[in-house]
């Protein structure tokens, strides 16, 4: 057994997908809850992550 401490971190970020069949949706935030991206679209149409 190591008696030596662990190091925790938090991620800087965080990001969920929601994939739906008819819809997407994105979403980025910060540690403190600020939110970075938000974006939706439909999934029948092309779409673009620039």
């Amino acid at each position: 057994m190591h008696d030596e401490l662990a190091e925790v971190t938090l991620a800087d970020i965080w990001a969920e997908v929601d994939i739906g069949k008819t819809h997407y949706h994105a979403v980025v935030i910060n540690m403190h809850g600020d939110r970075l991206l938000s974006a939706g679209s439909s999934t029948t149409r092309p779409t673009s992550w620039h």
